[in-house]
């Protein structure tokens, strides 16, 4: 299991690009800092999530647990 403790959110030429920081709490890799990425293109527009909220996006997500 991962505990995020910060995150930081990008948004460049209709790329949304999500990254999460933290450690390993439990399990392989107890104790180690871990790294989520989640890049995902965006269905709509950016301001689109201050009225009718996101509907949708579609991308993958990379992890990275480091010594």
């Amino acid at each position: 299991m991962i505990a995020y403790d910060d995150g930081t959110t990008l948004r460049v030429l209709g790329v949304q690009t999500i990254r999460l920081t933290g450690r390993v709490v439990e399990g392989r890799g107890k104790g180690q800092s871990a790294q989520r990425t989640v890049p995902s293109l965006a269905d709509g527009l950016p301001t689109e999530c201050l009225s009718t909220g996101l509907r949708g996006s579609s991308g993958q997500a990379q992890l990275e647990v480091r010594p």
